[in-house]
């Protein structure tokens, strides 16, 4: 069993999906949504990281589930709003 140090660490950074806010996403999510904003199919994000299409559809799931949405449009569009891509929104 790991230890609760684990899950604080993991989920310090964030705050609940209604503030949206999270100070630290991981490498391998940030690429995703990156490659997702720019229109990348599941297939085009699994060959840009190196991934199974399975676990593009596995990050895919949990970024919609931790930030509220329910699209990948209303995703990118968040990620542009909170600026994690380094655009203007």
């Amino acid at each position: 069993m790991r230890s609760s140090r684990w899950g604080a660490a993991r989920h310090a950074s964030r705050t609940s999906p209604c503030g949206r806010s999270a100070t630290r996403r991981a490498g391998r999510e940030l690429a995703a949504i990156r490659l997702l904003a720019r229109g990348a199919s599941n297939d085009e994000i699994a060959v840009g990281l190196g991934i199974s299409i399975k676990t593009v559809e596995s990050h895919l799931r949990r970024l919609f589930g931790r930030y509220g949405v329910l699209s990948r449009t209303e995703l990118a569009m968040l990620a542009v709003r909170e600026g994690w891509l380094g655009l203007e929104p």
